[in-house]
């Protein structure tokens, strides 16, 4: 059986060094092809508003020894007070080796651009959003469109699965092009993921970009319905497992 477990998040920052607390939650540990695939939602309690942060992953083995550490970045640049972030992170391990899945926000020593601040305001809103999967595959595409009154430089697209308990299974993302005033630009992300309706149940989209350097403030579409195109192959394909776990307990000595 797959395990997880949560940590609560502690960060110093600046000279001031404020105490950022941040949670894991609604997370998941996946087995995607021959890998496990670990996945969660990043939450901001801290009081400040956060623009540079990484966030650390490690996978553990059934006797707790640690088998891989990974500093990534979240799907999202920035992550303001009372709001979310979100991640997921194949391991390299063979699935059979990685039975839990651990994550926090990188410290400032391993993560020498964290920086707090005001995001950007922006305005950007999705349309003709699709989202198909065919066995393993799934392809979320659609628009994106500039609606605010400055040009928006590197805008991306965070795609987040989410299963049937609301719990976060994988995260892809696609960079595009600058968009002027008023300016579409097209978006589609190719995720692997189970083969299992239960476990591929909604896609919510988030979009941000930069202004003056600054990043903008995330915009969503949630909830995305996803549809299902059946395979011809006629041959039984073996679903992946999910086990949830509570998601706020911290982990002694983390």
């Amino acid at each position: 059986m797959k395990r997880f477990i949560p940590l609560a998040l502690l960060a110093a920052i600046g000279l001031a060094a404020i105490a950022a607390t941040c949670t894991v939650q609604n997370i998941s540990l996946t087995t995607i092809g021959e890998h496990d695939t670990f996945a969660g939602e990043l939450h901001n309690d801290s009081g400040v508003d956060i623009l540079n942060h990484k966030i650390q992953v490690s996978f553990l083995n059934d006797n707790l020894a640690v088998l891989e550490v990974r500093t990534i970045n979240g799907c999202l640049r920035s992550l303001q007070d009372g709001k979310v972030n979100f991640f997921s992170l194949q391991s390299n391990q063979d699935e059979d080796d990685t039975d839990i899945g651990l994550a926090r926000m990188a410290n400032v020593i391993e993560d020498p651009t964290f920086k707090v601040g005001n995001v950007a305001q922006g305005n950007v809103s999705f349309s003709g959003v699709t989202a198909v999967r065919t066995g393993g595959s799934l392809v979320v595409s659609g628009t994106l469109t500039n609606d605010d009154g400055d040009a928006l430089e590197d805008p991306a697209v965070c795609a987040v699965v989410y299963d049937d308990d609301d719990r976060v299974v994988v995260v892809g993302r696609d960079a595009l092009t600058d968009l002027a005033i008023d300016e579409d630009g097209a978006f589609s992300i190719t995720l692997a993921v189970p083969d299992n309706s239960d476990l591929v149940e909604t896609v919510d989209l988030w979009a941000d970009g930069i202004e003056n350097n600054v990043p903008t403030e995330p915009e969503s579409s949630v909830n995305n319905a996803i549809a299902v195109q059946p395979t011809n192959t006629g041959t039984p394909t073996a679903t992946a497992t999910s086990t949830p776990l509570p998601t706020e307990t911290p982990t002694p000595g983390s």
